[in-house]
């Protein structure tokens, strides 16, 4: 998909904004998508963190949310997990 960042370029983003490193920001995404089905989309993600908030979130929850909100809501986590790094 064109213009979407992957895990890897995102993590370097949510890494500097969470005030972490760009590997541990990577491997929460990369963990969180990795556990869910593969056709699960984004939208589905989204829908659940709605209707299941959760106050005071850890860091590696808030770096999940804010990828979550990124990533187009008709991707699904296969696809995600796929993307290759834009030029």
């Amino acid at each position: 998909m064109r213009g979407v960042k992957s895990i890897r370029q995102l993590g370097v983003e949510l890494a500097e904004k969470h005030g972490t490193t760009a590997e541990y920001a990577q491997r929460t995404v990369r963990a969180y998508f990795g556990r869910l089905h593969a056709l699960r989309t984004v939208g589905w993600c989204k829908q659940m963190r709605a209707l299941n908030p959760i106050e005071n979130p850890s860091k590696a929850l808030s770096i999940i949310l804010d990828a979550v909100a990124y990533y187009p809501e008709n991707l699904t986590l296969g696809d995600v997990l796929a993307l290759k790094d834009v030029s």
